[in-house]
């Protein structure tokens, strides 16, 4: 996966960086900085975790499949009106679950996307923190290095609030959708 090497790469640029500056000046700032990258690596390797079983659940869905049966039991039941009541009301169950289907599956694919825009969130704050840190290590931290430390604090921050609205959104687990289809 692009996203977990490009996530990598930018916590390793910035904390060995940190972790250079810590070996020349141990500081309170530069091991605050280090946690952050910590938490902030972590969250987005979750949230990268997240959006692989989520991606492995749907692509065993077959979207296009049920989508094409969805449409195929939808043309029957048209030209059905004057069968069989039991049997229509078959039917109409076998496409109410099948809409009910599609629709989960386009509200994960949604979720995915947002999973996955929050990793890149994460890998960009990280790669900016580095690229920000390379100037203030030359000078004084000062309010500027508090303001670096409270970003990381926002990002790191705002990837749990996408992560706990997702699980909100679509249940607790991404296996869900292997439970639906049973």
């Amino acid at each position: 996966l692009l996203a977990y090497d490009e996530l990598i790469e930018a916590y390793t640029r910035l904390t060995d960086f940190l972790k250079q500056k810590q070996k020349e000046k141990n500081s309170f700032t530069v091991n605050k900085f280090l946690i952050l990258a910590d938490e902030t690596f972590y969250g987005g390797i979750s949230l990268i975790r997240k959006a692989a079983g989520l991606y492995k659940a749907i692509r065993d869905m077959h979207e296009g499949k049920l989508e094409n049966e969805l449409d195929h039991w939808e043309r029957e039941m048209k030209s059905r009106k004057r069968s069989d009541p039991q049997e229509q009301e078959i039917l109409k169950t076998k496409i109410a679950n099948h809409r009910k289907r599609v629709d989960l599956l386009k509200k994960r694919k949604t979720s995915l996307v947002e999973l996955m825009d929050q990793v890149e969130v994460l890998e960009a704050t990280l790669d900016s923190t580095y690229l920000e840190v390379l100037d203030l290590m030359e000078s004084d931290m000062g309010s500027s290095g508090d303001k670096l430390v409270s970003g990381l604090e926002r990002a790191v921050k705002t990837a749990r609030k996408v992560e706990n609205r997702l699980r909100q959104r679509n249940g607790n687990d991404p296996d869900d959708l292997y439970l639906d289809r049973e």
